[in-house]
Protein backbone atom coordinates (compact mmCIF):
# COMPACT_ATOMS: atom_id res chain seq x y z
CA UNK A 1 0.00 0.00 0.00
CA UNK A 2 2.73 2.42 0.98
CA UNK A 3 4.67 1.56 -2.17
CA UNK A 4 1.57 2.28 -4.27
CA UNK A 5 1.12 5.67 -2.58
CA UNK A 6 4.74 6.60 -3.24
CA UNK A 7 4.49 5.60 -6.90
CA UNK A 8 1.24 7.49 -7.33
CA UNK A 9 2.73 10.61 -5.76
CA UNK A 10 5.81 10.32 -7.93
CA UNK A 11 3.62 10.19 -11.05
CA UNK A 12 1.72 13.25 -9.81
CA UNK A 13 4.92 15.20 -9.15
CA UNK A 14 6.23 14.31 -12.62
CA UNK A 15 3.18 15.74 -14.39
CA UNK A 16 3.77 18.88 -16.48
CA UNK A 17 2.82 22.09 -14.73
CA UNK A 18 0.47 24.15 -16.92
CA UNK A 19 1.78 27.50 -18.04
CA UNK A 20 -1.50 29.12 -17.00
CA UNK A 21 -0.90 27.87 -13.45
CA UNK A 22 2.59 29.38 -13.46
CA UNK A 23 1.12 32.71 -14.50
CA UNK A 24 -1.54 32.50 -11.78
CA UNK A 25 1.05 31.84 -9.08
CA UNK A 26 3.42 34.52 -10.38
CA UNK A 27 0.61 37.08 -10.24
CA UNK A 28 -0.95 36.00 -6.93
CA UNK A 29 1.71 34.44 -4.68
CA UNK A 30 4.66 36.76 -3.91
CA UNK A 31 6.74 33.97 -2.33
CA UNK A 32 6.51 31.99 -5.56
CA UNK A 33 8.08 34.87 -7.48
CA UNK A 34 11.04 34.88 -5.10
CA UNK A 35 11.82 31.17 -5.33
CA UNK A 36 14.71 29.97 -7.50
CA UNK A 37 13.65 27.85 -10.45
CA UNK A 38 14.74 24.57 -8.81
CA UNK A 39 12.50 25.28 -5.81
CA UNK A 40 9.63 26.25 -8.11
CA UNK A 41 9.92 22.90 -9.87
CA UNK A 42 9.84 21.06 -6.54
CA UNK A 43 6.87 23.16 -5.43
CA UNK A 44 5.00 22.32 -8.66
CA UNK A 45 5.19 18.64 -7.75
CA UNK A 46 3.91 19.29 -4.22
CA UNK A 47 1.01 21.31 -5.62
CA UNK A 48 0.00 18.45 -7.92
CA UNK A 49 -0.11 16.06 -4.93
CA UNK A 50 -2.01 18.45 -2.65
CA UNK A 51 -4.61 19.25 -5.29
CA UNK A 52 -5.13 15.53 -5.88
CA UNK A 53 -5.26 14.38 -2.25
CA UNK A 54 -6.98 17.18 -0.34
CA UNK A 55 -10.63 18.16 -0.54
CA UNK A 56 -11.15 21.88 -1.14
CA UNK A 57 -14.59 23.13 -0.13
CA UNK A 58 -16.16 26.58 -0.34
CA UNK A 59 -18.24 27.69 2.66
CA UNK A 60 -20.54 30.63 3.33
CA UNK A 61 -21.13 31.27 -0.35
CA UNK A 62 -17.46 31.02 -1.36
CA UNK A 63 -16.98 29.74 -4.90
CA UNK A 64 -13.68 28.00 -5.51
CA UNK A 65 -11.78 28.24 -8.77
CA UNK A 66 -8.31 27.20 -9.90
CA UNK A 67 -6.76 30.45 -8.64
CA UNK A 68 -8.04 29.86 -5.09
CA UNK A 69 -6.99 26.21 -4.99
CA UNK A 70 -3.58 26.97 -6.49
CA UNK A 71 -2.85 29.79 -4.05
CA UNK A 72 -3.73 27.64 -1.04
CA UNK A 73 -1.84 24.59 -2.31
CA UNK A 74 1.20 26.73 -3.09
CA UNK A 75 1.34 28.16 0.44
CA UNK A 76 0.95 24.67 1.90
CA UNK A 77 3.62 23.32 -0.43
CA UNK A 78 6.18 26.02 0.39
CA UNK A 79 6.45 24.58 3.91
CA UNK A 80 7.30 21.16 2.43
CA UNK A 81 10.30 22.23 0.34
CA UNK A 82 13.58 20.40 0.95
CA UNK A 83 12.16 17.80 3.31
CA UNK A 84 10.64 14.35 3.29
CA UNK A 85 6.91 14.71 3.63
CA UNK A 86 3.70 12.76 3.95
CA UNK A 87 1.72 15.78 2.75
CA UNK A 88 -0.10 16.68 5.96
CA UNK A 89 -1.32 13.14 6.69
CA UNK A 90 -3.93 14.23 9.26
CA UNK A 91 -5.43 16.84 6.93
CA UNK A 92 -8.32 15.85 4.67
CA UNK A 93 -10.27 19.02 3.90
CA UNK A 94 -9.49 22.69 3.40
CA UNK A 95 -12.56 24.85 4.02
CA UNK A 96 -12.56 28.34 2.55
CA UNK A 97 -14.84 31.20 3.66
CA UNK A 98 -15.07 34.45 1.69
CA UNK A 99 -14.35 36.57 4.78
CA UNK A 100 -13.41 36.07 8.42
CA UNK A 101 -15.72 33.62 10.15
CA UNK A 102 -17.28 33.16 13.57
CA UNK A 103 -16.64 30.02 15.62
CA UNK A 104 -18.33 28.94 18.82
CA UNK A 105 -16.08 27.56 21.51
CA UNK A 106 -17.74 24.61 23.22
CA UNK A 107 -16.64 22.76 26.34
CA UNK A 108 -17.77 19.41 27.69
CA UNK A 109 -17.84 18.57 31.39
CA UNK A 110 -18.49 15.09 32.76
CA UNK A 111 -21.66 16.16 34.57
CA UNK A 112 -22.84 18.81 32.10
CA UNK A 113 -23.93 18.84 28.46
CA UNK A 114 -22.01 20.81 25.88
CA UNK A 115 -22.26 24.54 26.32
CA UNK A 116 -20.85 27.57 24.58
CA UNK A 117 -18.11 29.48 26.37
CA UNK A 118 -17.78 32.25 23.81
CA UNK A 119 -17.25 33.18 20.16
CA UNK A 120 -14.20 34.16 18.14
CA UNK A 121 -13.84 35.94 14.80
CA UNK A 122 -11.04 34.20 12.90
CA UNK A 123 -9.25 34.35 9.57
CA UNK A 124 -7.86 30.85 9.97
CA UNK A 125 -8.00 27.74 12.10
CA UNK A 126 -6.31 24.33 12.10
CA UNK A 127 -7.87 21.17 13.49
CA UNK A 128 -5.75 18.27 14.68
CA UNK A 129 -8.13 15.86 12.96
CA UNK A 130 -9.04 16.62 9.42
CA UNK A 131 -9.36 20.29 8.51
CA UNK A 132 -7.80 23.67 7.92
CA UNK A 133 -10.25 26.60 7.69
CA UNK A 134 -9.20 29.77 5.87
CA UNK A 135 -10.66 33.16 5.08
CA UNK A 136 -10.01 34.04 1.44
CA UNK A 137 -10.13 37.73 2.32
CA UNK A 138 -7.49 37.02 4.97
CA UNK A 139 -5.34 35.28 2.38
CA UNK A 140 -5.66 38.19 -0.02
CA UNK A 141 -4.55 40.57 2.72
CA UNK A 142 -1.61 38.27 3.49
CA UNK A 143 -0.32 38.29 -0.08
CA UNK A 144 -1.02 41.99 -0.61
CA UNK A 145 0.97 42.92 2.50
CA UNK A 146 3.49 40.11 2.15
CA UNK A 147 6.18 41.80 4.28
CA UNK A 148 4.10 42.70 7.33
CA UNK A 149 4.78 39.42 9.08
CA UNK A 150 1.37 37.75 8.84
CA UNK A 151 0.31 35.05 6.40
CA UNK A 152 -2.79 33.16 7.49
CA UNK A 153 -2.27 30.16 5.19
CA UNK A 154 1.36 29.56 6.14
CA UNK A 155 0.44 30.05 9.80
CA UNK A 156 -2.33 27.44 9.75
CA UNK A 157 -0.35 24.89 7.72
CA UNK A 158 2.55 25.34 10.15
CA UNK A 159 0.11 24.27 12.87
CA UNK A 160 -0.62 21.16 10.81
CA UNK A 161 3.08 20.31 10.63
CA UNK A 162 3.30 20.76 14.39
CA UNK A 163 0.39 18.38 14.96
CA UNK A 164 1.66 15.56 12.73
CA UNK A 165 3.07 13.80 15.79
CA UNK A 166 0.35 14.67 18.32
CA UNK A 167 -1.04 17.71 20.15
CA UNK A 168 0.60 21.07 19.31
CA UNK A 169 3.84 21.36 21.26
CA UNK A 170 6.15 23.17 18.85
CA UNK A 171 8.00 19.96 17.90
CA UNK A 172 7.21 18.76 14.36
CA UNK A 173 7.55 15.19 13.15
CA UNK A 174 11.19 14.35 12.31
CA UNK A 175 11.95 10.74 11.45
CA UNK A 176 15.72 10.77 11.98
CA UNK A 177 16.68 10.58 15.68
CA UNK A 178 19.91 12.57 15.24
CA UNK A 179 18.06 15.32 13.38
CA UNK A 180 15.44 15.42 16.15
CA UNK A 181 18.18 16.01 18.70
CA UNK A 182 19.75 18.73 16.54
CA UNK A 183 16.37 20.38 16.00
CA UNK A 184 15.62 20.41 19.73
CA UNK A 185 19.03 21.84 20.58
CA UNK A 186 18.82 24.61 17.99
CA UNK A 187 15.19 25.46 18.78
CA UNK A 188 15.79 25.74 22.52
CA UNK A 189 18.82 27.94 21.90
CA UNK A 190 16.76 30.18 19.61
CA UNK A 191 13.91 30.28 22.12
CA UNK A 192 16.32 31.37 24.86
CA UNK A 193 17.68 34.07 22.57
CA UNK A 194 14.15 35.23 21.80
CA UNK A 195 13.38 35.53 25.51
CA UNK A 196 16.53 37.57 26.08
CA UNK A 197 15.58 39.89 23.21
CA UNK A 198 12.13 40.44 24.69
CA UNK A 199 13.66 41.38 28.03
CA UNK A 200 15.49 44.27 26.39
CA UNK A 201 13.74 47.64 26.82
CA UNK A 202 12.90 48.07 23.13
CA UNK A 203 11.11 44.69 23.12
CA UNK A 204 9.17 45.01 26.36
CA UNK A 205 5.83 44.93 24.54
CA UNK A 206 6.58 41.62 22.83
CA UNK A 207 5.10 38.97 25.14
CA UNK A 208 4.27 36.24 22.65
CA UNK A 209 7.38 34.18 23.32
CA UNK A 210 6.48 33.88 27.01
CA UNK A 211 3.75 31.43 26.05
CA UNK A 212 6.36 28.71 25.78
CA UNK A 213 8.33 26.77 23.14
CA UNK A 214 5.13 25.51 21.47
CA UNK A 215 4.69 28.99 19.99
CA UNK A 216 8.18 29.14 18.52
CA UNK A 217 7.43 26.85 15.59
CA UNK A 218 4.67 29.16 14.42
CA UNK A 219 6.99 32.14 14.90
CA UNK A 220 9.71 30.60 12.72
CA UNK A 221 7.66 31.07 9.57
CA UNK A 222 7.45 34.78 10.45
CA UNK A 223 11.20 35.32 10.35
CA UNK A 224 11.04 35.95 6.61
CA UNK A 225 7.87 37.99 6.95
CA UNK A 226 9.25 40.66 9.29
CA UNK A 227 7.10 41.90 12.19
CA UNK A 228 3.77 40.23 12.90
CA UNK A 229 0.57 42.16 12.33
CA UNK A 230 -3.06 40.99 12.67
CA UNK A 231 -5.43 41.12 9.69
CA UNK A 232 -7.98 43.89 9.61
CA UNK A 233 -11.64 43.17 10.26
CA UNK A 234 -13.91 42.37 7.30
CA UNK A 235 -16.68 44.74 6.22
CA UNK A 236 -19.81 44.73 8.39
CA UNK A 237 -22.28 42.01 7.57
CA UNK A 238 -19.75 39.72 5.88
CA UNK A 239 -19.00 37.31 8.71
CA UNK A 240 -20.00 33.69 8.34
CA UNK A 241 -20.48 31.14 11.08
CA UNK A 242 -18.24 28.07 11.04
CA UNK A 243 -19.14 24.73 12.66
CA UNK A 244 -18.84 24.68 16.48
CA UNK A 245 -15.52 23.50 17.87
CA UNK A 246 -15.51 20.93 20.65
CA UNK A 247 -12.56 21.13 23.00
CA UNK A 248 -12.65 17.69 24.57
CA UNK A 249 -9.22 16.12 24.41
CA UNK A 250 -5.87 15.84 22.61
CA UNK A 251 -7.42 14.30 19.48
CA UNK A 252 -9.74 17.29 19.04
CA UNK A 253 -7.16 20.03 19.41
CA UNK A 254 -7.98 23.22 17.54
CA UNK A 255 -5.45 26.02 17.10
CA UNK A 256 -5.70 29.45 15.49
Amino acid sequence: MFGFKKRRRRRLRDQPFPEAWRETLTAGVPYYRRLPETDREELHGHIHVLLDEKNFEGCGGMRLDDAVRLAIAAHAGILLLHRETEYYPRLYSILVYPYDFIVEKLVHHEDDPLHVIGEDVLSGEAWAQGAVILSWDGMLKSVKHDRDGYNVAIHEFAHQLDMENGPPDGFPYIRDRALRADWARIMHAEFDRLQRDVDRPRHRTGRLCRRGPRRVLRRRHRVLLRNAAPPSAPPPGTLRRAPPVLLSGPDDVVVT
